[in-house]
């Protein structure tokens, strides 16, 4: 009874709540932080900075929750220095579009949607910084090391633990403490 009781709260610990946003189109940082309760978006998300440039999109960071979205368009945001929050995203139904954000020069963030995730459409990356790995279709990004995200590293270690606890019952093990007393000292 104990091992149910601990399988089943780790699973509820390594499950997210999941909550579902509509389309959404974002002008400011203030409004996109607004997202960060999304993790399934089931419309298109467009990132785009006013013209006006008051409190401008400077990062992605409130949008690591999410994990589906139908278009991806983040365009003409000129102080927009990384998208990191999107780490757990690995589904774009439509397309992925990235243009015209001059100060944005890492995207292997988006490495793990590109290589083990789903992209219905197609990948625009242009116009970002000619510094670094934002430009063409992604292709690019295929030099970035895999980096799991949070949620599979739980996933693994509750996989491994659950092979170990078969692996003790299965061979009668009997755990011990790794440092002993001895009793004669």
């Amino acid at each position: 009874m104990k091992v149910t009781g601990l399988v089943i709260f780790l699973l509820i610990g390594c499950l997210s709540e999941v909550l579902s946003c509509s389309s959404h189109s974002v002008s400011t940082q203030s409004e996109l932080n607004q997202l960060s309760i999304c993790t399934i978006m089931t419309g298109d998300l467009i990132i785009e900075t006013s013209t006006s440039q008051i409190d401008p999109i400077t990062n992605l960071d409130s949008l690591e929750n999410l994990i589906s979205v139908g278009n991806l368009i983040i365009i003409n945001n000129p102080f927009l220095r990384n998208i990191s929050g999107l780490m757990n995203l690995d589904t774009v139904r439509g397309d992925l579009n990235i243009r015209n954000n001059l100060l944005l020069t890492e995207c292997c963030v988006l490495n793990r949607l590109l290589t083990m995730g789903v992209v219905g459409g197609n990948v625009f990356m242009t116009g970002n910084s000619t510094f670094g790995n934002c430009n063409n279709d992604g292709s690019n990004i295929s030099a970035c090391r895999i980096i799991p995200s949070l949620h599979t590293w739980g996933i693994i270690i509750l996989f491994l633990m659950l092979v170990i606890m078969g692996v003790v019952k299965i061979l009668n093990i009997k755990l011990v403490p790794i440092i002993q007393l001895n009793e004669g000292s």
